[in-house]
Order: C-alpha cells, then structure tokens, then sequence
C-alpha cells in the first residue's frame, strides 16, 4: 500500500507579505513601475514584458518562470526603496504593482501568470504630472504625489 508524501513547505521568504506601501511613501521604484505601465498602455495591451520587470523568483515563481533569459538569484539589493530611502527587502516590482493598485492608480486584469495592468483615471493624471517632473530633469525618487484637488463650489 502507497503511503502519501506530505507536501513540502514552502519557504518561510516566498510566503512573506508585505504592508501595502503608502503613495506618499513610494519612491522610484514604484514611480518607474507606474511610468511603465503608461508606456505598455500607450504602446501596446498593457501586457508587461516580464523580463524588463525586477522579479523576485522567491515571492513571484510563476512569474519568474516567465521571463525569458538566463536565471539568476534574486539579490537583496535590487530590493524596493521607500520614498525614505528604506529597503524594503525582498520587495520587486510586482510588489510595486500590488501597491499602486491599492493606491487606486492601475487595475490588474489577466492572470497570476500573464497579467494585464490598465491605469485609473487617478493613474493617468498622476503619470501626466510624474512625466512632465522627468521632462524636467528630475528623478523619480524626488517625485512628490500630487494630491487631487476636488473643484470648490463657491
């Protein structure tokens, strides 16, 4: 009689989660992920190439055994940074998704594996103002989020 192997765990690292990180806190990482995300939408399906996407093999493995090219160990220094400058370790770009959907500047379509990432209205008047700040020679970690300025009714 076959006895059944008990599942592995997986590891404690891959199971980690993180807390949603606030937009006044995203720093470049997060504003080059949204940036990119307006170039997919603008050029194409807002279907990400999954290889021009940081992507921690540890947190994401579909995601990582989707990307073509050479497959390398994840780093902790190409980890997140806050706004602070803070390493968020661990934390990559689809990380940096989660956050800005929660932040309501995308909506994620798709699947786990083949995702779809489309911007919000909020999304598009924010990377309107994020792309005139990089026109302007500034770097995306010096990017402030612009807060909404509802219409005052006099």
């Amino acid at each position: 009689m076959k006895t059944k192997t008990p599942p592995q765990r997986l590891p404690e690292r891959r199971r980690a989660t993180f807390p949603i990180i606030s937009v006044g806190d995203f720093g470049r990482d997060h504003w080059s992920t949204l940036a990119y995300i307006e170039c997919i939408n603008v050029d194409g399906s807002g279907t990400p190439a999954l290889e021009r996407m940081r992507c921690n093999p540890n947190r994401h493995p579909g995601l990582a055994e989707g990307r073509r090219g050479p497959r390398t160990e994840w780093q902790t220094s190409w980890s997140s940074h806050t706004k602070a400058g803070i390493l968020i370790t661990g934390h990559d770009d689809f990380d940096c998704v989660n956050d800005l959907e929660k932040a309501g500047l995308i909506t994620v379509h798709g699947t786990g594996i083949s995702p779809v990432y489309h911007l919000t209205t909020d999304g598009w008047r924010v990377v309107g103002i994020l792309r005139q700040h990089k026109a302007g020679g500034k770097k995306y970690g010096d990017f402030v989020y612009p807060e909404r300025r509802e219409a005052v009714l006099a």
